[in-house]
């Protein structure tokens, strides 16, 4: 059976000290990679080259918001 959604709480997101350190480019990609996750079982592929096109972004952009969210231990990267 697929899944029909999960449900987000706003008022845990505003009130996470984690989250309030973030920007707004931080902020988005954050929230877009616990979709992406939810979606795949916490198994996200990182995958670059997509992402640049699909954030619309730089890849010097993408490895710095990555590095952010894994210095908060807001996200882990396993190669």
């Amino acid at each position: 059976m697929s899944k029909l959604g999960y449900t987000f709480y706003y008022k845990d997101w505003l009130s996470s000290e984690k989250v309030f350190q973030l920007d707004l480019a931080e902020r988005g990609l954050y929230r877009e990679l616990i979709d992406m996750a939810m979606m795949s079982d916490n198994k996200t592929k990182l995958n670059k080259s997509v992402w640049v096109r699909k954030f619309n972004t730089n890849e010097v952009e993408l490895d710095s918001i990555l590095d952010v969210l894994q210095q908060l231990k807001l996200i882990e990267i396993h190669l």
